[in-house]
This record gives structure tokens, sequence and C-alpha cells, in this order.
């Protein structure tokens, strides 16, 4: 009975050790649950592929040559600033290539009258609200067919061949 127990927890000792081999040196995204981080390299590859771009295309954007680029994605050498602000251009999230943390990008900024009009329509009545989307969808036609209705059973605010109008039900 010892022997055959003894074989039972040598099988379950080489599946086990098989089985974290997969994952530390197959599986990336485990690589990064077990703790292992992905390098500046993997993480600049990881962004070009994002893009769908090709190492020679990006290194140009980068100003550097393809040679570079293979250098820097397999991490023997590093990435200078020029390089990093040229790719960024591209939409690259530096910070994450960098550091491997990805921060939310801000929203566009906004004008000043647009984040009045923002913060007004916030703070309006719904009644209110409605007839300010009919008013500005009355004055652009681009994207409209000529009407446009907002509202609900209670109220319709809608524009027909560019003049508003409101029509209690």
């Amino acid at each position: 009975m010892s022997s055959v127990w003894c074989v039972q927890i040598g099988v379950c000792t080489c599946l086990i050790a098989l089985m974290w081999w997969i994952m530390v040196h197959v599986c990336a995204p485990c690589k990064i649950f077990l703790g292992a981080q992905m390098s500046i390299g993997q993480r600049l590859r990881e962004e070009r592929e994002r893009l769908g771009m090709s190492q020679e295309r990006f290194a140009a954007v980068g100003g550097v040559q393809k040679r570079a680029q293979i250098n820097y994605e397999a991490g023997d050498r590093a990435p200078d600033a020029l390089y990093l602000e040229g790719i960024a251009l591209l939409g690259v999230n530096v910070l994450y290539v960098v550091t491997g943390k990805r921060e939310e990008q801000p929203a566009p900024s906004i004008t000043a009258d647009e984040q009045l009009l923002l913060e007004s329509y916030r703070e309006a009545s719904p009644t209110l609200r409605k007839a300010a989307l009919a008013a500005l969808l009355s004055g652009s036609s681009a994207g409209h067919n000529g009407q446009s209705v907002v509202g609900d059973n209670a109220i319709q605010i809608g524009t027909m061949s560019g003049k508003a109008r409101i029509k209690n039900k």
C-alpha cells in the first residue's frame, strides 16, 4: 500500500510541476496573475500589436530603425524619451509601457461655452431640457432629415422642416 501511495504522490507532483511550467512559460496572463510583471519590451510590443503596426513602421514613427525596435521589444535596449514621445503621437499609452500601470485617459477638454451649456442643461427641468434639445436640433440640419422629435407621452418637442414646434398631448 505504501508503494502505491508513493507512486500516486509522484504522479501528482509531476502533474503540478507540468502545470506550473505551462503557466510560467506559455501563458502571459498567468505570469501577471502569478506576480511576474511584463517587461517594458513586452508592453511595448503589446501596444504596437494593439495598434496593428509592423515593427518597421512603428520604429519609423519613433525615429529609430527596425533593429532598435526589435532590441526594445526583446529587452536588450531601453527606449529613450524622444522615441517615447514619437510613439505617443500614435496613441501609445506611454505610462503603461514604462510603468505597467494603466490610467484612464482624461476626457477631451471642452470650451467654456460648452461647459456652461452642459452645467445649465444639467440644472434644467426635464421640460426645459427637451426644449433646449429641440432648439439645438432645429438649428442644425447636419445629419437630420428635417424631422427631430424629443419627448415622452406628455410632451413632444420637435422640428419639422427646420421650424421648432411644441406639441402637448
